[in-house]
């Protein structure tokens, strides 16, 4: 499949994915482009480290998505 057709593909599957959902894509295609930034120019110990920290800050991200709606007895 070409870049073209599949970015089309990939448009038609977003339509009707909850808010939620589309968060998550959205999270998951800026660890993509993260990540193809990162391979070029640094060796693998550093990209694993940068990676790391990535990872660590969207697992806190969805942590503390909707945090006031979750946990509202507790404020």
């Amino acid at each position: 499949m070409e870049e073209k057709e599949l970015q089309t593909e990939i448009i038609k599957r977003l339509n009707g994915l909850s808010q939620e959902s589309l968060q998550q894509v959205q999270l998951f295609v800026h660890f993509l482009q993260m990540r193809e930034k990162m391979k070029h120019g640094m060796d693998d110990l550093g990209y694993d480290l940068t990676m790391l920290d990535e990872r660590e800050r969207i697992h806190l991200e969805g942590e503390f998505e909707n945090y006031r709606e979750r946990y509202s007895h507790e404020g």
